[in-house]
């Protein structure tokens, strides 16, 4: 069975034990688990969902208003909504946004996701890849305190 990266799903050498290729080990986030709840951080929400979509951190940010910078932002904030037990002005506040503009963020992606299959794929594709770095951040997290 080929081991694939946890994040970019690139093919992994037989010997490699941390479940992340070398880009991704590099270019992860510091702290990919928000100690406090157990749960993705946003700004490892943000490098995922920027990654994906070809964008940097900075263009996510960015007040820009070209389709697909928002269209990648709001998929961040509605993968942030969803998966965080952050409240909206705490997400706002991440994403330098009002907490308004991530309602409307949600309610956008919410809709969207009915319209449109690769949008929908890409979110749960999106999720999945989310969910495994946050279970990898968390078993490492574990081994160094076992350790």
């Amino acid at each position: 069975m080929t081991k694939l990266c946890f994040v970019c799903t690139r093919k992994l050498g037989s010997k490699n034990k941390s479940g992340l290729c070398v880009d991704c080990y590099h270019g992860a986030p510091k702290h990919p688990v928000d100690k406090s709840k157990g749960t993705p951080t946003i700004r490892s929400i943000q490098d995922i969902v920027a990654r994906h979509y070809g964008l940097s951190m900075t263009d996510i940010m960015a007040p820009r208003t070209d389709a697909p910078v928002v269209r990648a932002r709001h998929v961040a904030m509605y993968i942030a909504k969803r998966m965080t037990t952050k409240s909206l002005p705490q997400i706002g506040s991440i994403f330098n946004r009002d907490h308004t503009c991530i309602m409307h963020a949600v309610k956008r992606i919410e809709a969207a996701r009915l319209e449109d299959e690769d949008l929908d794929f890409a979110i749960a594709d999106l999720s999945r890849r989310i969910t495994a770095q946050h279970q990898h951040a968390l078993n490492e997290a574990l081994t160094g305190w076992i350790a």
